[in-house]
C-alpha cells in the first residue's frame, strides 16, 4: 500500500494519541517507533464523570528526516499536595540547527504532552516557548539539555476540605440507585415530582492530576447519570442542582442518561424514544431551548461588527428561521460573516452552505500553528477575534524532505480577516505559516466543497468566479508592490 508523502491517515479526531498511534501501527503493519503526527486542533480539557480529556485532531505518517526529534521522559512530583508533571529532555536528543527554530522545537514538545496524555493544568505558551528556547540554546551551544527537568504542568489541590452532602434520588424508596444498582430499574413519578438533588462541587473543591484524573471531595460516589432527557427540568441555585419531572410517567436510567417515558417498556428499535411532553402548567416556565453545539467547537460571543440586522420575516424567511435551528453555531457564524467575504458575493445563504462544509470555530492560543508554509490543506479560516501572523520562509530541500527556514512575518492579520482561501481553491499547498500571534484567537474554520451536483452547481459557479476576481486583484497588488521597489 502507498502513501503520498508518507501520510498514512488523515484528519484522525481521538481523545487518545498515544492508543490511535498504536492502532495505525498495526493496521498499517509499520513499527510504533517509525511512525509520527501532527495536531491540527486541540479542544479544551472537557470533562466525563471522573476524567478531563482533550480531543485532538492530528494525521499520521511514516517518520523521515525531520528537524526536531526529541528524547525524553515525563516524571510527575507531589509538591503542596497537588501532583506536578516535569519533562525531561535527553541529550540523546536530535536538532538540526540549520533548519530548525524554537518553533519546530515549541512543536515537538506539546506534541509530547499529548501523546503521554498531560491534559490539565499545563503552563501558559509563554512559559513552554522559554522552554523551547533554552532547549534550543544549549543546543546551538552544545551544552546539556536539560540541566533540570522542566516543570510543564501543574495539578490542582482541593482549596476547600468542606464536603458537599450526598446526591438525594427522592423516587427511590430502597436505595438502590445510589449504590449504583440501576440496570431494569424502573420508577413510576408524578407531574412536578422532584426526582434528584444533586450537590454543586466547585471545582476549587477537586483533586486534578495533570492526566485529568478527578478525585471528589471525601471520595464522594459519583453520579449515577450524567445527562437527562426532555420531560425533566432541571433547576441550579447556588449550592445545589434539582430535576423535576414535567409530566407523569415512567423514569428509568440508561446508560448514564436519566430517561421520562411515557410508557413502561421502549419500544423495539427505539430504545431512547421519550415521553412527549405535556402542556406545562402556567405556574411552571417552560425552560428556553438551547443549542448544542458540535463537540469540536465552542460557543463563542461574535464581534458586534458582524451582527446582522433582522427584518420583518417573509414566509420564506420564516421557512429559513426554522431551518437555522438545525444549524451548527459554526454554521450560523457562517452565515453571520458571509457579507464581510468577498468570495461569497452573490452567494445565497443556502448556497452558502451548499458549497461548503465541516463549519467548525478553534480556539488557538499565543505560538499555536494554524497550519505549516508547504502544507497541503482544505479550509478557510475567519478571525473571530485575535491576531494571526502570516510567516513566510525559504525554501531548503533535503533529499525529499520539503522544508522552510528563516522565516520573516510578511503580514498580521486582525478580527474580520479571512486567510487561507488560495490552496483550497488552487490545489497549491500552503505559501505561508499561520501562527496565533495574541493570547488567543477564536477561528471560524470550513471548507469549499469540490463536488460539483445540480443543487450545487449554480453556487459554485458564482463561487469560481468570484475566486478569479480574488486572484486578479491579489496579482494586481503584487504587481504594484513589486513597480514600487
Amino acid at each position: 500500500m502507498s502513501h503520498r508523502d508518507g501520510v498514512l491517515e488523515a484528519n484522525i479526531k481521538t481523545t487518545d494519541v498515544k492508543e490511535t498511534l498504536s492502532q495505525a501501527a498495526r493496521k498499517h503493519k509499520v513499527s510504533l517507533e517509525d511512525i509520527s503526527f501532527t495536531i491540527h486542533q486541540c479542544s479544551e480539557a472537557r470533562r466525563s464523570g471522573n476524567h478531563l480529556y482533550r480531543e485532538y485532531l492530528i494525521d499520521i505518517f511514516t517518520k523521515g528526516l525531520y528537524p526536531v526529534v526529541l528524547k525524553y521522559h515525563i516524571q510527575q512530583r507531589v509538591k503542596d499536595g497537588r501532583k506536578e508533571a516535569y519533562l525531561h529532555i535527553d541529550d540523546a536528543s536530535e536538532i538540526d540547527l540549520s533548519i530548525a527554530t524554537p518553533l519546530e522545537v515549541l512543536t515537538e514538545i506539546k506534541k509530547i504532552l499529548a501523546y503521554e496524555g498531560v491534559i490539565f493544568g499545563i503552563i501558559a505558551d509563554e512559559l513552554l516557548y522559554e522552554i523551547a528556547v533554552q532547549v534550543y540554546k544549549a543546543s546551538k551551544e552544545n551544552q546539556p539539555l536539560c540541566p533540570e527537568p522542566y516543570l510543564v504542568a501543574r495539578g490542582q489541590a482541593p482549596k476547600s476540605s468542606e464536603l458537599p452532602g450526598p446526591t438525594l434520588y427522592h423516587f427511590d424508596h430502597q436505595g438502590g440507585v445510589a449504590k449504583g444498582r440501576t440496570a431494569g430499574e424502573t420508577f413510576l413519578v408524578r407531574e412536578g415530582e422532584l426526582l434528584v438533588t444533586e450537590p454543586v462541587i466547585r471545582d476549587s473543591s477537586l483533586f486534578i492530576t495533570p492526566n485529568g484524573s478527578i478525585v471528589l471531595p471525601g471520595n464522594l460516589p459519583p453520579v449515577v447519570f450524567t445527562e437527562t432527557s426532555s420531560g425533566i427540568r432541571r433547576e441550579e441555585s447556588a449550592d445545589e442542582i434539582r430535576y423535576f419531572a414535567e409530566s407523569a410517567g415512567y423514569l428509568s436510567i440508561e446508560n448514564g442518561v436519566l430517561t421520562l417515558r411515557s410508557s413502561a417498556k421502549p419500544t423495539p428499535g427505539a430504545r431512547h424514544e421519550v415521553l412527549e411532553q405535556e402542556q406545562t402548567p402556567a405556574s411552571t416556565p417552560e425552560p428556553p431551548p438551547v443549542d448544542t453545539p458540535e463537540p469540536q467547537t465552542a460557543t463563542v460571543e461574535k464581534p458586534q461588527a458582524i451582527a446582522e440586522e433582522h427584518a420583518a420575516p417573509t414566509p420564506a424567511a420564516r421557512k429559513a428561521e426554522i431551518d437555522m435551528r438545525k444549524l451548527s453555531d459554526a454554521q450560523k457564524t457562517l452565515l453571520k460573516v458571509k457579507k464581510l467575504f468577498s468570495l461569497f458575493e452573490g452567494l445565497t445563504n443556502e448556497g452558502l452552505l451548499q458549497v461548503t462544509s465541516e463549519a467548525r470555530i478553534i480556539r488557538y492560543k499565543k505560538f499555536d500553528i494554524v497550519f505549516e508554509q508547504g502544507s497541503a490543506g482544505k479550509e478557510i479560516y475567519f478571525i473571530i477575534n485575535g491576531v494571526v501572523d502570516v510567516m513566510v520562509g525559504t525554501r531548503h530541500d533535503i533529499g525529499n524532505l520539503e522544508r522552510y527556514i528563516d522565516h520573516f512575518t510578511a503580514s498580521r492579520l486582525t478580527q474580520g480577516s479571512f486567510f487561507g482561501e488560495m490552496a483550497p481553491i488552487t490545489g497549491e499547498k500552503r505559501s505561508a505559516r499561520c501562527v496565533c500571534s495574541s493570547n488567543e484567537a477564536v477561528l471560524l474554520c470550513f471548507k469549499v466543497t469540490d463536488h460539483i451536483t445540480p443543487q450545487n452547481a449554480m453556487q459554485m459557479a458564482i463561487l469560481y468566479q468570484n475566486f478569479v476576481k480574488a486572484l486578479a486583484a491579489k496579482l494586481k497588488s503584487s504587481n504594484e508592490a513589486i513597480a514600487q521597489s
